[in-house]
């Protein structure tokens, strides 16, 4: 019986997460939310992603994120002679991922949590070419003009307060070859009646969504092209990010929610419910963009 709880992973999870309850994570020794430590919890060795992951052939929470990671670095055609720029990276891990496996040539990371710099400090020290500074999507203004070979926004564009502005400084900073490379959810279509309304400005305003930066392909397009990007390749990998993340969180959540207590779920859950109700409604699309 005890052969069979240790290999099934119940003894893993149990300790983890009753070790959890006796003693809440302190947020600033730890480096690491309370969201990403439940999110990464069962990971050995520990990870501190912080996103949806990419669930194509993916089995785990961390191997999701470092296939949407790679996802992401392999569309903007990473290289070792690039010298790149990170906005508001949501965790240190997708910065190793940059510099020790494609091995760029520079990397400046950008986040305005002071927390996430800190520990991007500590396991990058390793590495002379990354430089860690605070500032949110629009610090590219403190750059210089063609500065830049690739920008990355890893899963967090639908935060933006003014996607406008960061497509122009994104276009500001890069050279003539050089390219944007970033995940964002658009609009399929409006929200239709009231109660549709008052339930999606609800979800994005808990979640830290502006509403009015989520807007459809054809718009998303338009903006990208106004601010002087010619070639935008556009891929919908909706179905291998929402529908696998719904689906680990459930089985994530059930297996420790006893021993971590449902109320430390709040944030997480919110999340899936946000996505669910986007996807049961055909609302929103989530899209890998690249631009030129």
């Amino acid at each position: 019986m005890l052969t069979w709880l240790y290999m099934s992973g119940v003894v893993k999870h149990v300790v983890s997460a009753f070790s959890g309850r006796l003693w809440r994570p302190n947020l600033d020794a730890k480096s690491m939310s309370q969201e990403q430590w439940l999110l990464n919890i069962s990971e050995h060795p520990p990870s501190s992603w912080n996103h949806l992951g990419y669930w194509k052939e993916a089995a785990s929470y961390e191997r999701a994120c470092v296939e949407l990671a790679g996802l992401l670095a392999d569309r903007a055609c990473l290289r070792a002679t690039d010298r790149v720029v990170d906005v508001g990276f949501g965790c240190s891990d997708q910065l190793l991922i940059w510099v020790d496996y494609y091995q760029v040539q520079s990397l400046q990371a950008f986040s305005k949590v002071y927390w996430q710099q800190q520990q991007a400090r500590r396991r990058c020290e390793p590495f002379s070419q990354v430089k860690i500074h605070k500032g949110d999507h629009m610090a590219l203004a403190q750059l210089p003009e063609s500065s830049v070979d690739k920008v990355l926004a890893l899963d967090n564009a639908y935060y933006f307060s003014d996607k406008g502005g960061f497509f122009r400084e994104c276009r500001r900073v890069l050279t003539d070859e050089g390219s944007l490379a970033l995940t964002d959810m658009v609009l399929v279509r409006p929200p239709g009646g009231r109660w549709e309304q008052f339930v999606w400005e609800t979800l994005a305003r808990m979640a830290g969504v502006p509403l009015a930066n989520l807007i459809t392909r054809e718009q998303y397009q338009r903006l990208l092209e106004a601010q002087g990007f010619e070639q935008v390749t556009v891929s919908d990998i909706t179905d291998d990010v929402f529908s696998g993340f719904l689906y680990w969180q459930q089985q994530h959540y059930m297996s420790l929610r006893t021993f971590t207590g449902r109320q430390r779920w709040f944030k997480v859950r919110l999340t899936a419910t946000f996505i669910r109700w986007f996807l049961v409604r055909d609302l929103v699309r989530y899209l890998l963009v690249t631009a030129r």
